[in-house]
């Protein structure tokens, strides 16, 4: 600890998909190996998998909004629709924060896109990618509105800090700017629990699908890759994304074999082991593929417009190749033979010296 007091941290992930908690182990990590308390406060899915990956730190369940979306319809339409529950839920995480702090002996707050978890009388930081949406056509009306919103929830925590650097060409795009003025903003680098591949071009797995985000496109497009890995030869592995799930393996017909779950060094592997790679094109999964050194072929999730942004976005800066889901059964492994599958890894060597700087 090097003289410095023990702080009791509370890091809290927003429950959506797994990534805002996968992109928070490195931070955890840090503050672990500083000597500081972790205090977990999470729900769902992003609850169980800090917990299979902390099981020493505390662990108490903060519930709050989980956003759903619809099967046929837009996703910024069944966002926008959510806006009244979304805002009930903020009011409750702050009261619920409120009880954890004093309870606690909380001294500072890490949140992860929860709006509402955070103290008007402690350090609160709020950790994202996303200061300005990306809303589908018809409602790209909308999104100066939106923006000015975020602006506004965003200026109410001590420090925001955006998981990108700031020189171009970064890696959110426009999304981590915003128009509107915030004089709390610090950009801390990518968020990764991964390690960079070392072997290049030694594989042992033909073709990795790594399964994310909520439901119900989660298990629409875990069916999709099921079929389509049953049209090719070869080692096929699946992950699920289902760390509620038991972790151990099944096999499945024409040497698939599929994982509900992987903790962080098995899917490392996984990642740097395997030939071909599949996944969305959330902004924690491509963190952790540029953690790696490794590209995908990128899917977004069918009508998330920011998804299909940062996968034109990844496609036009970075190299790499996306399709949408619905193309996917008529494709073939050949798609793969389109880009270059290693680059040099990212390594955010600066994130220690961040976190302890405002402990």
């Amino acid at each position: 600890m090097s003289g410095l007091k023990q702080k009791t941290v509370l890091v809290s992930p927003l429950n959506w998909g797994l990534g805002h908690a996968t992109r928070l182990i490195p931070i955890i990590e840090v503050l672990i190996k500083k000597g500081h308390k972790v205090i977990i406060g999470a729900y769902g899915g992003s609850a169980a998998l800090l917990e299979s990956e902390f099981p020493q730190c505390k662990h108490i369940e903060l519930r709050g909004f989980t956003p759903s979306y619809s099967k046929t319809h837009s996703q910024s339409l069944a966002l926008i629709l959510q806006t009244i529950p979304f805002l009930y839920y903020k009011k409750k995480e702050y009261n619920l924060t409120s009880k954890i702090v004093s309870k606690e002996n909380i001294d500072i707050i890490i949140s992860d896109n929860r709006y509402g978890v955070r103290h008007k009388n402690i350090t609160s930081i709020i950790i994202t990618h996303q200061l300005s949406p990306e809303l589908s056509n018809n409602y790209r009306w909308l999104q100066k509105s939106v923006a000015y919103f975020i602006s506004k929830w965003v200026g109410k925590f001590n420090r925001c800090w955006i998981s990108d650097i700031a020189e171009l060409p970064n890696y959110s795009g426009i999304l981590g700017s915003n128009t509107f003025h915030l004089n709390n903003v610090t950009h801390i680098g990518l968020l990764s629990r991964f390690n960079a591949c070392q072997a290049k071009n030694e594989y042992t797995i033909d073709n990795l699908a790594i399964i994310s985000g909520p439901e119900p496109w989660r298990a629409l497009f875990e069916k999709e890759i099921i079929s389509f890995f049953k049209k090719t030869t070869g080692k096929s592995v699946i992950v699920r994304g289902l760390p509620k799930n038991d972790t151990g393996e099944s096999i499945s017909d024409r040497n698939i074999t599929i994982y509900n779950h992987c903790d962080s060094e098995m899917l490392n592997r996984l990642i740097c082991s395997s030939r071909n790679i599949v996944c969305r094109s959330g902004y924690s999964s491509l963190m952790d593929l540029f953690a790696s050194g490794r590209r995908a072929l990128l899917i977004p999730t069918p009508g998330q417009s920011e998804q299909e942004y940062l996968a034109e976005h990844m496609a036009r800066m970075h190299n790499f190749i996306s399709i949408r889901q619905k193309h996917l059964m008529t494709s073939n492994l050949s798609i793969f033979n389109k880009f270059e599958k290693n680059f040099t890894p990212y390594s955010n060597k600066k994130l220690p010296f961040i976190v302890e700087s405002f402990l």
